[in-house]
């Protein structure tokens, strides 16, 4: 994984400066959450799997843009349910069955769609609270944290994985958001 690392390679076929931060907490009450574009947020499903409920650092992997050095984009988003290891990693869907079978190595991905260049990760219970929420506060070119929601930009519209990691035992402990930019290892 290329948290913590201080230069990626990236799929524009150079390794740029890498930058890991911790950017706040988000706050799971029930135990499901959801991401994807703010747009369709009344339409956005649970991922399948339950996670943690508690305050859950919010990591973020930041690389210079290869135009413009100056201009540092997000790579990477992860949630730490704790500090375990994963040791096996699956997509993050609302579809359980697809989640339990298709492989993290398929060229096919399971992820989420963005038409907007910015999306949203909240936990579910907060639906109607995200609903009531000003577009535009969720709209963002980086990347906004409160307890309630994390708004992020996705450097563009597109389609991208979420992993969720599992731990020795089986319990999630990581999910990592992939915006497409360095190869992620969360295979």
């Amino acid at each position: 994984m290329a948290f913590g690392s201080d230069s990626v390679p990236t799929l524009w076929a150079v390794r740029t400066a890498a930058t890991t931060s911790t950017v706040g907490q988000l706050h799971i009450n029930s135990g499901s959450f959801t991401i994807g574009d703010p747009v369709i947020l009344p339409h956005l499903q649970p991922c399948a799997q339950k996670v943690p409920t508690g305050d859950h650092d919010i990591e973020v992997l930041k690389v210079r843009h290869h135009y413009d050095p100056k201009v540092e984009i997000n790579a990477l988003i992860r949630v730490r349910f704790n500090e375990l290891t994963p040791v096996s990693w699956k997509f993050a869907s609302s579809d359980k069955a697809a989640m339990d079978t298709v492989s993290v190595h398929s060229q096919n991905f399971l992820g989420f769609s963005v038409d907007a260049g910015s999306a949203i990760l909240y936990d579910m219970s907060k639906q109607t609270v995200m609903e009531e929420v000003d577009i535009d506060r969720l709209w963002t070119n980086g990347i906004k944290v409160n307890k309630d929601f994390v708004a992020f930009s996705t450097n563009g519209d597109g389609r991208f994985p979420a992993y969720l990691g599992f731990d020795q035992d089986g319990n999630p402990c990581q999910l990592v958001i992939d915006l497409l930019l360095i190869n992620c290892t969360c295979q």
